[in-house]
């Protein structure tokens, strides 16, 4: 089933509430999301995988799996040149972190994505960024 075939609870509990916050990524493809890291209990040193799609990065804990990435900082993940270019996001690029804590995932939506999805309710929009 895909994320769009399922049904968002009227009254979301605690499994599937949604957090998120905003970063930029930095030049050396470091963003920050101290609030969503610490919500989902991930602390320095945790492993994390990458599932990447078009501007959009996946963020889940590795466990005993091999990680692509560890938290450095508190709230803190380094995503690599090759993810970020696969998921087309570049230094100084908006984006917004979106966790769903029951899920034990956060998702990197880069501003292009967040920017299609409200187009069409755009009024005079012309063409996407």
């Amino acid at each position: 089933m895909s994320i769009h075939e399922r049904a968002v609870p009227a009254q979301p509990d605690r499994q599937h509430t949604v957090l998120l916050t905003t970063s930029v990524l930095t030049d050396g493809g470091r963003v920050s999301g101290t609030r969503i890291f610490r919500e989902l209990g991930w602390a320095v040193g945790d492993g994390v995988r990458f599932t990447v799609g078009r501007h959009i990065i996946a963020l889940q804990p590795a466990g005993t799996r091999p990680h692509h990435a560890v938290i450095r900082r508190p709230g803190h993940v380094h995503l690599p040149a090759g993810v970020r270019i696969s998921a087309g996001m570049a230094p100084d690029d908006s984006v917004l972190l979106l966790a769903v804590p029951g899920a034990h995932l956060v998702a990197i939506v880069s501003a292009q994505l967040a920017y299609e999805a409200l187009h069409p309710a755009i009024p005079d929009a012309q063409q996407p960024l």
